[in-house]
C-alpha cells in the first residue's frame, strides 16, 4: 500500500521543485567561458541564493495578507529525507494518526486502526456493534445472576465463613480449608449482615464487579484500538465463558479480574497521556485497596510498574519519578501487609494440607528443560487461554496462535509498553509458581486476573489475521460471519442457563431436598439440627471438608428459623402431636464416634420417647457428592413436665461450644 502523506507539504514541495526546474529551464545571459573566473561564478550562486530567499520571504509575506497559509520551502536534503522516510511503515502510521506522545509533547497516544477492516464498515455501524456486544454481555451476567443457581462447593466454603464470623473472625484462618482476600471477605460479610444470606446478596458483589468489568473492557479497546478493529476484544470478552461464569460465583475470581482492569486502565490512561499526571496519581492511591481486594493483583501491579519504566525515562519528571516510587512503596506495604499480617497463617496450613496437591500440575518442572517446555506448551494452549472458548490438551491453541499474532502487531507499531504490560505480569506470576506459591496455567479460575490482556490481545489478533485477507468482499463477510458467531455463543450461553440453571445436577438435589426438609418438615415438628442447635457432633472432620458446607449454607437460606441465625428452641412446644425433630447430617464413609452418639440418644429418651427414625441418602450414584440426612422425632414422655429439656443435653451442649470455640482459636 501506497504511504499517504500530508497533501499540503506534498503539494509545496512538488511547487517548489517546479519553481526550481522553471529557473533551471530559464535561458540565461550568454557569458564567455574564457572570461569566467572563480570569484564570479561564486558571487553568482550567492546572488541566486540571496534572491531565491528573499523571494520566499516575499511569498510568506503575501499569503500572510492574504489570510492564506505560508507556502512551505524546505531544504534539498530534507525534501529527499522526506521522500526516502515516507515510504516506511513508521512514518505512514505517523502521517495517518498523527505523532506519538513525546515528552517535548502532549499529544496523545493515537489509538491503532487496522485499515482493512476500516473499509468494511461504517463507523456508525462500528459503534452499534460495539453497543450491542457490551449489552450482550451485560445481559448474560443479569441473567444468570437472576436465575439463581444454587450454591456449588467451591462457593460454600467461603459463604459457611459468613455464618457466625463477624469482622474480626475473619481475620483468623478461614473455615473450609479456604484462602481469600480480606477486603472481599468484609464486603461479603457488609452484604449478607445488611440484606440477608441467600444466593443474591452472596453473589451481588461478583455480579456487580462482572459487570463493570465489561464495560472498562469497551472503554480500555476503544484507548488503544479505533474502527472495526476495538470490536473483537469487546465480543470475545462479552461471551467468554469463564468470566461469565466466575462472576457469578461467591468468590474472589471476579474480583481478580475488576481489579486487574481497572489497574490496567488506569496505566493505559497514563501513558497516553504521560502530562496528565493525575492518572498516575489515581494508579498510586488504588494500589493498597487492589492488593485487599484481590491476592494476585500483585503480579498485576509489578507488571504494570515494570512497564512504566521506559515512558518514565523518557519523560525525566521528578515529579512522574517521585509518585512511581510511591506507587511500588504502596504496592509492597499494602502486599506485605495483607499476606503476612492475614493470609500466611492460613496459606501455610492449607498450602500443606490440601492446596499442594491441588496445585501441583500449576507448578513448572524448572529443574528439567525438556519437561519444561511441554508443561510451557500444555499450560498456554489449555484452559488459562479458554477465550471466548477452549479447554485443556490444547483445546485453545487458536487463542493463543491470535495472541502471539497482536503481540507482533503491538510490536512493529511501537506499542511496546502494551506489549509489557501484557507479558510482565504473566512473568511475575510464572516465577511465583516456579516458587511454589502460586498457580500458573491449567485453571481459569486462578489465572482470572489476566483474562483482560489475553482477551484484549486476542481480539486484537482475531481482527489482524482478519485484515489479511486481499479480497474486500471476502473479508467485509468474514468479518460480519465472525461478530454474528461470536453473538450467538453469547446468545447460545443465555439459552443453556434457562434450561439448565445449575452447575451440577447434585447441586439442584442438594438444594430441592434442603427446601422440602427445613421448610415442609418444620410445619408439624420443632426442627432442630444436632449440629448448629445443639452443639453435637457425631462425625468428626466432617464439617471441616466436603459438602456440609452446603448443608449449611442451605439450612441458613431455608430455615425459617435459621435465617436470622441460630435460635433458643421452644421446648414448650414439644408435644405429642408436636415432636422434636432433629437431624443429623454425615457423610457415608466418614469415621463416626458411635459412643457419643449412643451417649444423646440414651439422654434424650430418660424424658422423651423415640418414635420416628428416618433415613434419607442424597446422591447415592455419586461417590464425591453421597450424603446423608438421619431424622430423629422424639415426644415427651408420660409425667414430664412441658418445656423440660432431655436430660444431659445442657451439660453436651455447652462442652461442644466450648470445644469448637478452643478449636477456631487454634
Amino acid at each position: 500500500m501506497a504511504p499517504r502523506i500530508d497533501g499540503r507539504l506534498g503539494q509545496t514541495e512538488q511547487n517548489n521543485e517546479d519553481a526550481h526546474t522553471s529557473k533551471a529551464a530559464t535561458p540565461s545571459k550568454p557569458r564567455l567561458a574564457s572570461a569566467e573566473t572563480e570569484e564570479q561564478r561564486t558571487g553568482g550562486s550567492k546572488s541566486s541564493f540571496r534572491l531565491s530567499r528573499a523571494g520566499r520571504a516575499l511569498r510568506r509575506v503575501s499569503a500572510a495578507l492574504r489570510g492564506a497559509p505560508a507556502p512551505i520551502s524546505l531544504p534539498v536534503w530534507r525534501r529527499r529525507t522526506l521522500r526516502e522516510g515516507a515510504t516506511s511503515e513508521a512514518n505512514h502510521i505517523a502521517c495517518r494518526q498523527g505523532p506519538a506522545s513525546t515528552p517535548e509533547s502532549n499529544a496523545k497516544v493515537a489509538p491503532l486502526s487496522i485499515d482493512q477492516l476500516d473499509g468494511c464498515t461504517t463507523s456508525q455501524r462500528v459503534q452499534q456493534w460495539l453497543w450491542a456486544l457490551v449489552a450482550l454481555g451485560i445481559t448474560v451476567r443479569v441473567v444468570r445472576y437472576l436465575l439463581r443457581f444454587p450454591l456449588w462447593g467451591d462457593e460454600a466454603f467461603i459463604a459457611a465463613n459468613f455464618l457466625e464470623r463477624g469482622y474480626a473472625d475473619l481475620l483468623r484462618p478461614l473455615e473450609y480449608h479456604q484462602v481469600s482476600p480480606i477486603l472481599f471477605l468484609w464486603v461479603e460479610l457488609s452484604v449478607v449482615r445488611l440484606l440477608g444470606f441467600t444466593e443474591w446478596t452472596l453473589r451481588l458483589f461478583p455480579t456487580v464487579c462482572s459487570i463493570l468489568s465489561v464495560v472498562l473492557m469497551a472503554h480500555v479497546a476503544s484507548r488503544l484500538l479505533s474502527g472495526a478493529a476495538r470490536l473483537f476484544p469487546v465480543a470475545v470478552f462479552s461471551v467468554a465463558y469463564y468470566p461469565i461464569r466466575h462472576g457469578g460465583e461467591v468468590k474472589a475470581y471476579a474480583i481478580d479480574l475488576f481489579v486487574a482492569l481497572v489497574l490496567l486502565a488506569l496505566a493505559i490512561e497514563w501513558w497516553r497521556a504521560p502530562r496528565r499526571i493525575g492518572w498516575l496519581v489515581t494508579l498510586a492511591a488504588v494500589v493498597p485497596l487492589a492488593i485487599g481486594l484481590s491476592l494476585p493483583a500483585v503480579f498485576v501491579a509489578g507488571g504494570i510498574s515494570l512497564a512504566l519504566l521506559a515512558p518514565l525515562w523518557q519523560q525525566r519528571r521528578r515529579s512522574a519519578w517521585c509518585i512511581w516510587f510511591a506507587y511500588n512503596v504502596l504496592l509492597v506495604a499494602s502486599f506485605g501487609v495483607v499476606f503476612f499480617g492475614v493470609v500466611a497463617a492460613q496459606y501455610e496450613r492449607e498450602f500443606a494440607s490440601s492446596m499442594k496437591a491441588c496445585w501441583d500440575l500449576a507448578f513448572p518442572p524448572w529443574r528439567q528443560p525438556l519437561r519444561l517446555m511441554a508443561w510451557l506448551a500444555e499450560a498456554h494452549t489449555g484452559r488459562m487461554f479458554a477465550y471466548p472458548a477452549g479447554g485443556k490438551n490444547g483445546g485453545s491453541t487458536l487463542t493463543l496462535v491470535w495472541f502471539v499474532v497482536a503481540i507482533v502487531f503491538l510490536w512493529r507499531h511501537r506499542r511496546r509498553v502494551i506489549v509489557a504490560m501484557a507479558l510482565l505480569p504473566m512473568a511475575l506470576a510464572l516465577v511465583a509458581a516456579a516458587a511454589q506459591r502460586y498457580p500458573y496455567g491449567f485453571s481459569a479460575r486462578t489465572m482470572q486476573y489476566l483474562a483482560p490482556t489475553i482477551c484484549l490481545l486476542a481480539g486484537l489478533g482475531a481482527a489482524v489475521m482478519i485484515g489479511w485477507i486481499r479480497s474486500l468482499e471476502t473479508r467485509r463477510r468474514v468479518l460480519h460471519a465472525a461478530l454474528v458467531v461470536l453473538f450467538a455463543i453469547g446468545i447460545g450461553f443465555i439459552v443453556r442457563d434457562l434450561l439448565q440453571p445449575y452447575k451440577t445436577i447434585y447441586d439442584w438435589k442438594d438444594r430441592a431436598f434442603a427446601v422440602w426438609l427445613w421448610t415442609d418438615k418444620a410445619h408439624d415438628a420443632e426442627l432442630v439440627c444436632a449440629k448448629t442447635d445443639l452443639g453435637l457432633d457425631f462425625f468428626p472432620g466432617c464439617f471441616e471438608w466436603g459438602h456440609s458446607a452446603i448443608y449449611l449454607c442451605n439450612q441458613r437460606i431455608y430455615s425459617p428459623r435459621h435465617r436470622r441465625g441460630p435460635r433458643p428452641i421452644d421446648w414448650s412446644a414439644i408435644r405429642d402431636d408436636h415432636p422434636l425433630r432433629c437431624v443429623v447430617y454425615s457423610i457415608p464413609g466418614m469415621p463416626c464416634d458411635k459412643a457419643a452418639l449412643d451417649r444423646w440418644l440414651a439422654d434424650m429418651q430418660r424424658r422423651y420417647r423415640l418414635v420416628d427414625h428416618q433415613r434419607h441418602l442424597l446422591n447415592a450414584d455419586s461417590t464425591w457428592y453421597h450424603e446423608q440426612i438421619e431424622l430423629y422425632d422424639f415426644v415427651p414422655k408420660p409425667g414430664v413436665a412441658r418445656g423440660q429439656k432431655p436430660a444431659g443435653l445442657a451439660g453436651t451442649h455447652a462442652a461442644a461450644r466450648a470445644a469448637a470455640q478452643s478449636a477456631q482459636t487454634r
